[in-house]
């Protein structure tokens, strides 16, 4: 089950959502990393 819910997770952020960027062809990935502040997004990588 788990495993299911994670495909569908991994689907879903992956693709192009018409609410956000569509000139950018933004993901829900995307736009959570665009909207993270530089110090949320240096944490992430160190």
């Amino acid at each position: 089950m788990n495993e299911y819910r994670n495909e569908i997770k991994d689907w879903f952020n992956s693709r192009i959502y018409g609410a956000l960027k569509l000139e950018w062809g933004e993901t829900p990935n995307d736009y959570f990393i665009r909207k993270l502040k530089l110090e949320s997004l240096l944490v992430l990588f160190f």
